[in-house]
């Protein structure tokens, strides 16, 4: 069967695979003298995709292409431009190409060295800091990368530097007494009581809950299905963090919440627009249910919440899914039963980051183990 890659704009002109190592070059030539369109040609030929970069610059330009000779500001564009980035991390790479200065953007990229990057790198950190400079060389990385996999360059130097390591923040958590005061502050509120209650209990992220529609709710049995997250940039659906699907159990406290808050939910709509879309969100702002929050209304009602309740303002929205995680492995949970339920892929990376709950499940391991021995 014959592979299709995705055309690629070259700015006069697209190239688009053909499969079995044919490439169709397309671009425009000045307007026709009648209709005063412009000219469309097309020429296909057998080789690489630099071939046909060089013969789409022949065409266009009428000077021989030599990739070598690409400026990095240029690489950086051709990269992210068959990338499909989603749009916080496109984001992100808008601020880090923005760092990059001037003269750096205008190099070629066979100039390019690791001394180079490395260099930069410690000027980044210094003006901008550790984060910022992990972005540089997350974007630098991948057009260079782009780069050599195309075989516009050698051998990419961006394989021979690692940016600084961002210092990890200590999972915390809240006291269960917190949590406590936290749904007090919100008990006679039925969406917010319920929004707090879900994120305490099943460990989502704040993206995951506010993705949730009904239809991912099952209140017979129980379960809840976390399938999506909402982007932080425009709001869309998107997969969650690790791309993949997880059911959750709840308890009853939580199912009954969700009963009475679905149920103000198809009062309040009755009483404004008549009705619910068919498949609502469950934290949402408007009366049909058809708009979800946004993330960051999820976080500033938070704040305000925890004020009202006299809570730290060191506790964060996001503590709740660390508290989740602690609470359960301290009191013997198995790692990869919290991990499932968290959203890891890894079940490494539950134990590494709550590595803090573990003495817990040791201690209470001595404690059975001693109650066995006193049997005997």
């Amino acid at each position: 069967m014959m592979r299709r890659m995705a055309k690629r704009d070259y700015g006069s002109g697209s190239i688009t695979s053909r499969g079995g190592g044919r490439w169709q070059v397309r671009w425009y030539e000045g307007p026709d003298p009648v209709t005063g369109e412009r000219r469309r040609r097309s020429e296909t030929i057998v080789g690489t995709k630099r071939d046909a970069v060089a013969l789409l610059a022949q065409r266009t330009s009428g000077r021989t292409f030599d990739a070598t000779n690409l400026p990095v500001a240029e690489a950086i564009e051709a990269w992210r431009a068959q990338a499909g980035h989603e749009l916080g991390t496109a984001r992100n790479y808008d601020l880090a190409l923005r760092t990059l200065p001037a003269g750096l953007l205008r190099m070629e990229i066979s100039e390019i060295r690791a001394g180079t990057l490395n260099e930069l790198y410690r000027r980044v950190v210094d003006e901008h800091g550790i984060h910022r400079t992990r972005l540089v060389h997350a974007l630098l990385s991948g057009a260079l990368t782009h780069a050599w996999r195309m075989e516009w360059i050698a051998t990419n130097p961006a394989r021979r530097v690692r940016p600084p390591a961002q210092p990890r923040r200590a999972a915390s958590e809240p006291a269960t007494e917190d949590v406590v005061k936290l749904l007090q502050a919100v008990e006679t509120d039925p969406q917010l009581f319920a929004w707090l209650l879900v994120s305490s209990h099943t460990g989502a992220r704040r993206a995951e809950v506010l993705a949730l529609r009904w239809s991912n709710v099952d209140l017979e049995a129980g379960r809840i299905v976390i399938e999506n997250a909402l982007d932080p940039v425009d709001g869309h659906l998107k997969d969650t963090k690790t791309h993949g699907r997880r059911v959750v159990a709840v308890g009853p406290a939580v199912v009954e919440a969700l009963r009475r808050w679905r149920v103000a939910l198809a009062e309040r709509a009755l009483a404004s627009v008549g009705s619910l879309v068919p498949d609502p969100f469950v934290f949402t702002e408007s009366f049909d249910g058809s708009r979800p929050w946004r993330p960051d209304t999820g976080t500033h009602r938070f704040a305000r919440i925890r004020t009202r309740a006299g809570v730290p303002s060191t506790v964060r929205l996001h503590d709740l899914r660390h508290y989740v995680a602690t609470v359960l492995l301290a009191s013997g949970v198995d790692p990869k039963t919290v991990a499932a339920r968290l959203g890891h892929t890894r079940v490494s990376t539950t134990t590494d980051l709550y590595a803090h709950a573990m003495p817990a499940r040791d201690q209470a391991a001595a404690e059975l183990l001693e109650v066995q021995l006193r049997q005997r």
